[in-house]
């Protein structure tokens, strides 16, 4: 994990509101960084990589994929 996914995964493992997150959880052919099944979530953490302009148009294409799944997503840059 990077230091960044660590913090987050630091404040959803365990969580007032019981819900279970799993790390780098698959879905369709992408790998989730955190993904909570009860309430359809997704979180992301983008790295620096993310800035380029083919990384870009991979995530979006990613994001409405997972959209399709009934998923909210939440991208956060580390």
């Amino acid at each position: 994990m990077t230091s960044a996914e660590s913090i987050i995964w630091k404040h959803i493992h365990i969580n007032p509101w019981k819900l279970k997150f799993r790390r780098q959880h698959p879905i369709s052919n992408f790998i989730a960084d955190f993904y909570c099944h009860k309430a359809k979530l997704v979180i992301e953490i983008d790295g620096m990589y993310h800035d380029s302009k083919s990384q870009s148009e991979f995530d979006a294409n990613r994001t409405e994929v997972m959209k399709e799944f009934g998923l909210k997503i939440i991208r956060f840059p580390s």
